[in-house]
C-alpha cells in the first residue's frame, strides 16, 4: 500500500481520476460546503490544511479503454489512471471550487493567478484538456462515463459543449447537490479581490493536503473501505452493506476467481440502480414518502428508509436464526423487528460464511430481492413515471396521500400485535375477543405496536412484488377503508363512546387482517380473495356508524377538522367530472393534483376575509358563527393552483369567474374543469348555492364510497345551519 501527504498539484502530476460507475453521486449538503469553505477561507496561507484520505485502486487496462478519450491520452504521458474509493466528496469539492476561480478569473480578463500560474495551464493541469482540431477533450478528474453523474458534471458544470448529445444528463438528488455547491463557490468567490483570489488559489492547491493511499492488488479493496473512519459523511448502512457483501464473496473459496467477478459486477450494477433511484426520489418534489410510526426514524436518510421497507417485504424468515434470542422472540411476533442495523450486525458477517451458515445464493437471492425492491419502492414513491396502468397509479397514489392523511392526524392509531392470529375468516365476533384479551394484556411478553397506515404500505410493498396481476380490487378496498376511517371522526371521549369503541373495533379487525396478509409467505389469489370480501363487510361495518358520527361532523365540519382531507374529497371530485367530461385529459391531467405539493391548495369561494359588499350583501344577516359554517363547507371550496389563490384573494364571484390580470386571463373560466364547471353551473354565489353544491359532492361521495346521507340529514353533515 503506497501511501504520503500530496497537495493537489502532486496528486495530479502522477495520476489520472475517475468515481467508478458503482458508486454514488455528489453526496455533500449545504453544511459540508459550508465547513469546506470555512475551513479553507479562514487558513493562514503559511500552514496546511489536512483534508484527510484519498484512497485510490489502479484501474486495470481493459476498464480504460472504455473510455476513448482516457485511452488516447494515456498513450501520450506518463500518468497512471485511479479509481478513487474513498475520497471522492472532498476531492469533488475541491475540484469545483478550483473550477470557480478559474471561471472567475477568465471573467476579469485575469491571465495568470500569483502572477505566475498561467489560467491556461491550469485548466489543462487539473479541469480539462482539449483537442479542438478533432473535437476531443481530456479531463483530469471526472466521472466514469458510466456513471450517472458524468453527462451532468460534464455539460453543466465544466460546459463542454455538445457532450450532452453523447451522455445522458440525470437531473436527480446528486446533481442537485453539483450545482448547489458549484452556484455556492461562485456567489462566494465573485465577492472577492483579485490578491484574495490568488491567495485562495495557494490555499487550495498548494496547502490543501490528502493521505494518498494506493490499495495493493493483493489487499482486498473492500475490507479496506469498511474499516475506514476519516470521511466527513457518515456512511449509510446501504453504502457498508454492498462492501460488506463483496468482501464476503472472498471468503468461499471453493467458487472460481470468475464466479466471484461476476458476483461482484451483479452488487456494484445492483447499487448502481438504487443508487440512481435514492438520487431521484430525494430530487424530486413529488415524493410520498414511507410513513413511520415511530418519530425517531424521520432522522433517517433515504438510504435506510429504504433498506428497512426491503426488509418488511423480504421473505425475512429466513434470516430468523442469524438474531439474537430476544430477537428472535419478537420476530415471532412482528416481523418487522429485523431492522437494516440487524444486516451487518447478525446476518451478512464473516463468522457466518465461515461457520457455513450463509451460503452464497443466500447472497445472491438478497442481491436480487434488492434489484425488485428498489423498483418497486421507487414506483411508490414517484408512482406517476412508474410503469403500471393508470388505474393502478390512481389508486397507488389515492393510497399514498390517505395514508399520509391518516398517519398525520394520528387517527389510524397503534396497536399491539397479539401473539396468534386467526388463520381462517376474520369475522368481528373473533376480533371483539381478542380485543378484549389483549386489553387484559394476555399477550406474548414480547411485542411491538404498529400502526394500520405502516402496515398498509408494507402490505402493499409486498403485493407488488408478487407476480399477482389482481391489485385493483385489494387497492380499491384499502383505499375505501383509509377513506371511511378518516370521513367518520374519533369523538372525544376516547374511551368512553359507543361510536369510538365501534371504529376501534373495525380498526382492529382491519389490523389484524393486515397482521395475517404478513405472517403469510406467498400472497397467493386465494389469499386476495379473503382479504376483499374481509374489507368488504368491514367497509359495509363502517357506513353503519355513519348515522351516528353526522352530531360530530357538524360540530367540526370536514374542512376545520382535516383540511387534508377535504383536499382529498375536493381532487376525487374533480377527477369524477374529468370522467364525465367530453373532453379529453392525459395521464397527468388525472394525476396532477396529487404530484404538485405545494402546487395547489383549497379556495374559499366565498372568502374568509371578505371585505367587497358583494359578500355583505349575500352573508351579512348571518351571525358569525353561522358565515363561517358556510365558508369552511364542502360546498364553498375548491382546489386551485395556489398562483391563482394569490391573485383571486376575496374578488367578489363574478369577478373570480372572469378575472384577468393583465390580459391574463386566471379566472375560474380558464382553470381545471371543477373551475368551469363552477362557473357554468353557478351564475351567483350564495347561501343556496353553497348548499346545492355540497349536496353535489355528497352526491359523489355516496358513488364514489358508499357515504349515503338522506336529504332530511344533508345540512347536518355538511355543517350548515339547520334554518
Amino acid at each position: 500500500m503506497e501511501s504520503g501527504l500530496n497537495n493537489l498539484r502532486k496528486l495530479f502530476a502522477s495520476g489520472i481520476y475517475r468515481i467508478p460507475d458503482y458508486q454514488r453521486g455528489y453526496a455533500w449538503g449545504n453544511k459540508e460546503v459550508e465547513d469546506f469553505w470555512e475551513d479553507l477561507f479562514n487558513l493562514a496561507v503559511e500552514r496546511q490544511h489536512y483534508g484527510g484520505v484519498i484512497t485510490l485502486e489502479e484501474i486495470p487496462e481493459d476498464k480504460v479503454d472504455k473510455n476513448k478519450t482516457d485511452s488516447w491520452f494515456l498513450s501520450k504521458i506518463n500518468k497512471t489512471p485511479y479509481y478513487i474509493v474513498d475520497g471522492q466528496q472532498r476531492l469533488t469539492t475541491a475540484m469545483l471550487l478550483l473550477k470557480v476561480i478559474i471561471e472567475v478569473a477568465k471573467s476579469s480578463g485575469v491571465e495568470y493567478l500569483n502572477e505566475f500560474d498561467s489560467i491556461s495551464e491550469i485548466e489543462k493541469e487539473f479541469i480539462v484538456l482539449k483537442r479542438d482540431a478533432d473535437n476531443v477533450f481530456y479531463l483530469p478528474f471526472s466521472y466514469e462515463t458510466d456513471n450517472d453523474s458524468y453527462g451532468f458534471y460534464i455539460s453543466n458544470i465544466l460546459e463542454l459543449k455538445g457532450s450532452e448529445d453523447e451522455y445522458p444528463i440525470y437531473e436527480n438528488k446528486y446533481s442537485d447537490n453539483l450545482q448547489h455547491a458549484f452556484e455556492f463557490f461562485k456567489e462566494k468567490v465573485k465577492k472577492l479581490k483579485q490578491e484574495e483570489v490568488d491567495v485562495l488559489y495557494t490555499k487550495l492547491v498548494h496547502k490543501l493536503v490528502f493521505n494518498r493511499y494506493v490499495i495493493d492488488s493483493n489487499l482486498d479493496i473492500h475490507v479496506t473501505f469498511e474499516t475506514m473512519n476519516n470521511r466527513g459523511r457518515i456512511l449509510s448502512t446501504l453504502e457498508l452493506l454492498k462492501n460488506r457483501l463483496i468482501y464476503l464473496t472472498t471468503l468461499y473459496t471453493e467458487i472460481s476467481p470468475q464466479k466471484r467477478i461476476d458476483v461482484k459486477n451483479q452488487i456494484n450494477e445492483v447499487w448502481k440502480i438504487i443508487y440512481r433511484s435514492i438520487g431521484e426520489i430525494d430530487h424530486s418534489e413529488n415524493t410520498f414518502n414511507w410513513p413511520m410510526s415511530r418519530y425517531r426514524f424521520y432522522s433517517l436518510t433515504t438510504d435506510d428508509i429504504f433498506l428497512n421497507a426491503q426488509l418488511t417485504a423480504y421473505p425475512t424468515h429466513k434470516f430468523k436464526n442469524y438474531l439474537e434470542p430476544d430477537d428472535q422472540k419478537m420476530y415471532e411476533i412482528n416481523t418487522l423487528i429485523l431492522r437494516s442495523e440487524n444486516l451487518l450486525k447478525n446476518i451478512f458477517t464473516s463468522q457466518n460464511v465461515i461457520q457455513k451458515k450463509l451460503k452464497l445464493k443466500d447472497i445472491q437471492e438478497y442481491i436480487q430481492d434488492l434489484k425488485l425492491s428498489i423498483r418497486v419502492w421507487r414506483d411508490m414513491q414517484l408512482t406517476v413515471s412508474s410503469s403500471y396502468d393508470i388505474k393502478i397509479k390512481e389508486y397507488l397514489s389515492r393510497i399514498n396521500f390517505l395514508t399520509l392523511i391518516n398517519f398525520r392526524n394520528n387517527r389510524l392509531r397503534d396497536f399491539v400485535i397479539p401473539k396468534e392470529i386467526p388463520s381462517d375468516d376474520i369475522e368481528m365476533d373473533s376480533m371483539e375477543d381478542l380485543f378484549n384479551s389483549i386489553a387484559k394484556e394476555n399477550i406474548h411478553p414480547f411485542y411491538e405496536t404498529q400502526s394500520i397506515a405502516e402496515l398498509v404500505r408494507k402490505f402493499i410493498f409486498k403485493l407488488l412484488k408478487t407476480e399477482s396481476t389482481n391489485f385493483l380490487p385489494v387497492l380499491k378496498n384499502i383505499e375505501k377503508f383509509l377513506f371511511l376511517d378518516s370521513f367518520i371522526p374519533d369523538s372525544n371521549e376516547l374511551r368512553y363512546d359507543e361510536l369510538d369503541s365501534k371504529k376501534r373495533l373495525l380498526q382492529f379487525n382491519t389490523f389484524v387482517w393486515l397482521c395475517y396478509l404478513d405472517r403469510q409467505h406467498n400472497i397467493t389469489e386465494e389469499i386476495l380473495n379473503k382479504f376483499n370480501l374481509g374489507m368488504t363487510k368491514i367497509h359495509k361495518e363502517y357506513l353503519k356508524l355513519l348515522p351516528k358520527s353526522y352530531d360530530i361532523l357538524s360540530n367540526t365540519q370536514i374542512y376545520s377538522d382535516s383540511p387534508r382531507l377535504s383536499y382529498y374529497i375536493l381532487t376525487q371530485y374533480n377527477l369524477e367530472l374529468m370522467t364525465k367530461s367530453k373532453e379529453s385529459f392525459n395521464e397527468m391531467d388525472r394525476l396532477c393534483f396529487y404530484f404538485n405539493k405545494g402546487s395547489y391548495n383549497i379556495e374559499h369561494i366565498y372568502p374568509r376575509n371578505h371585505r367587497f359588499n358583494y359578500w355583505n350583501e349575500r352573508f351579512g344577516s348571518l351571525n358569525s358563527k353561522d358565515r363561517e359554517k358556510y365558508k369552511n363547507t364542502l360546498g364553498n371550496l375548491i382546489v386551485i393552483s395556489a398562483r391563482k389563490n394569490d391573485r383571486l384573494e376575496n374578488k367578489a364571484y363574478p369577478d373570480k369567474c372572469d378575472f384577468k390580470a393583465t390580459n391574463n386571463p386566471t379566472g375560474y373560466k380558464y382553470g381545471t374543469i371543477a373551475e368551469r364547471y363552477l362557473c357554468e353551473t353557478y351564475s351567483e354565489w350564495t347561501k343556496e348555492s353553497i348548499y346545492k353544491r355540497g349536496r353535489e359532492i355528497l352526491e359523489f361521495m355516496y358513488n364514489e364510497w358508499g357515504v349515503k346521507v338522506l336529504p332530511k340529514d344533508a345540512k347536518k353533515v355538511l355543517g350548515l345551519p339547520e334554518k
